[in-house]
C-alpha cells in the first residue's frame, strides 16, 4: 500500500530526480515505522521478562482517573493511552514558582497538592473568586498563554489565559470554564466506585528544575479527606517519582498506604520506540518507559461518558 501511495505521488511531480527523492522518503519511512514497531515488540517483550504485567496501584481497570500534576504534562500522557475522560480543572496547573526557581539548580516547588484535594472535598467552595487570581508573567511573549497564580490556594495556571486577550476581559470565561469542569468532575466522582488520582514528576527539564515530591503526610490527608467525604468509594493514588540514578528497566514500587504507592524510574531513560505507538502532539511530552508500560496496563470503564 505505502508503495502503491509512493507511485501516485511522484506521478504528479515532474522531475524525475525529485519523483526519485519522494518515493524514496515515503518508502524510507514505512520501513522506519516498520523497524520502530518491531523494536517496541522487542521492549515489550523485555519488560514482560524482566517484570510481567504491572499496575500502577491496585486494580485493571477505573471508572475515573484523575490528573494532579505535578504540572500539564500528565495530561498529555493519559490522553495518550485513552486514560483521559474529561477536561478536568487541574489538568493544566502547577504550583506557583519559588524565588530563583530559573537560577537556583536544586530549588524545589510544591505542586499543591493538597490544596486540590481540599478543593475536591470542599465542592470546590470558593475556588473561583476573581480577587485571588494574579498575572504573574510576561516572561516569554512568544507563549500562548499568561502565566495566572491564585495567591490564596498558590495553584498557577498555564494555559488557562490566553495571551491575546487580557487577563482581566478574559477572567468571566475562565470562571466559567473552570466552574463546568469542577461540576463534571463532582459528578463523575459520585458517579465512580474505582478512582485513581495521577501525579507525574516533570519530564523534560527537572535535572535542573525540580518538582518536590508529595509528602506522605499529604497523602495520607488525602486518603482520610477523600473517604469522609465519599464513604463508599475506593480511592487509589500513584506518584511517578524522578530517580536519575536507575537504569533502563529499572524501578521501585513502594507503598506509602495500601491504596497509594510511589514509583521511582528515571524519566530521561525513555524509548522513542513509543511515540510510534502512542504519538503525542508536543515534542517536550514524551513517553517514560516504566510510566508508559504501567499506564498501559489499566483501562477505563465505560461509567463516566467519555467527552
Amino acid at each position: 500500500m505505502r508503495r502503491i501511495f509512493a507511485n501516485l505521488v511522484a506521478i504528479f511531480i515532474p522531475s524525475r530526480e525529485i519523483r526519485r527523492r519522494v518515493r524514496h522518503k515515503i518508502l524510507s519511512w514505512k520501513l522506519s515505522n516498520l523497524n520502530k514497531k518491531k523494536k517496541y515488540r522487542q521492549l515489550k517483550s523485555e519488560w514482560f521478562a524482566r517484570s510481567g504485567i504491572l499496575l500502577p496501584a491496585r486494580f485493571k481497570e477505573y471508572d475515573l482517573i484523575i490528573p494532579m500534576g505535578a504540572t500539564c504534562h500528565v495530561s498529555w500522557l493519559l490522553k495518550a493511552f485513552k486514560l483521559r475522560s474529561f477536561s478536568m480543572p487541574f489538568e493544566w496547573t502547577g504550583g506557583a514558582e519559588p524565588v530563583n526557581w530559573y537560577v537556583d539548580p536544586f530549588v524545589q516547588r510544591n505542586t499543591r497538592f493538597r490544596e486540590k484535594i481540599d478543593a475536591i472535598c470542599n465542592d470546590f467552595k470558593d475556588f473561583y473568586n476573581p480577587d485571588d487570581f494574579r498575572q504573574i508573567t510576561d516572561w516569554n511573549p512568544g507563549k500562548k498563554h499568561h502565566m495566572v497564580v491564585n495567591v490564596k490556594t498558590k495553584i498557577r495556571f498555564m494555559h488557562a489565559f490566553p495571551a491575546k486577550q487580557s487577563f482581566e476581559s478574559y477572567m468571566p470565561d475562565f470562571i466559567d470554564k473552570t466552574k463546568r469542569r469542577s461540576e463534571r468532575l463532582i459528578d463523575a466522582i459520585k458517579m465512580s466506585d474505582k478512582i485513581l488520582f495521577c501525579w507525574i514528576h516533570k519530564t523534560w527539564d527537572q535535572i535542573a528544575l525540580m518538582d518536590a515530591i508529595v509528602d506522605d503526610r499529604d497523602i495520607k490527608y488525602a486518603i482520610k479527606a477523600l473517604k469522609k467525604k465519599y464513604p463508599n468509594k475506593e480511592f487509589d493514588f500513584v506518584f511517578f517519582e524522578q530517580d536519575g540514578t536507575k537504569k533502563r528497566f529499572e524501578f521501585e514500587k513502594k507503598p506509602v498506604s495500601n491504596c497509594a504507592f510511589r514509583i521511582k524510574s528515571n524519566h530521561f531513560l525513555f524509548d522513542s520506540e513509543y511515540e510510534t505507538l502512542w504519538p503525542f502532539d508536543d515534542k517536550f511530552h514524551s513517553h517514560i518507559h516504566v510510566v508508559s508500560e504501567m499506564l498501559d496496563n489499566i483501562k477505563l470503564s465505560k461509567k463516566i461518558k467519555n467527552g
